[in-house]
């Protein structure tokens, strides 16, 4: 009989500690989905840095071309660091031909010069 009283008293009290538990964990999991969604829309796209696009231009250097705000920066990137190459004009909506044109002569000046 002392095993039967033993079981009815914890067995609710282990239900209520599982519950809580599962209450806390709860609240722990929705606090991070709500964090990482604030963080998410903190620095987001509306306004936030977006890369554009990517080009490989040899082994480990690249140009990138990225949006910050309503800006468009075209950005050379390589094990040395990341260097300003040129800010695009924001009104112009095609990308590609701009992209190339910089490009082209970026790369011819470079040669002249070096």
């Amino acid at each position: 009989m002392g095993e039967a009283a033993l079981d009815s008293t914890v067995l609710p009290s282990l239900v209520g500690v599982v519950l809580r538990l599962l209450g806390v964990l709860a609240l722990v999991v929705g606090g991070g989905w709500a964090w990482m969604r604030w963080r998410r829309q903190a620095g987001g796209t509306e306004g936030g840095l977006r890369v554009l696009d990517r080009a490989l231009v040899s082994r480990g250097a690249s140009v990138v071309l990225i949006r910050v705000a309503e800006r468009r920066i075209l950005l050379g990137v390589s094990p040395e660091g990341v260097r300003l190459i040129t800010e695009l004009d924001a009104d112009s909506e095609t990308r590609e031909p701009e992209f190339d044109r910089v490009l082209t002569a970026t790369t011819e000046r470079r040669q002249a010069a070096g």
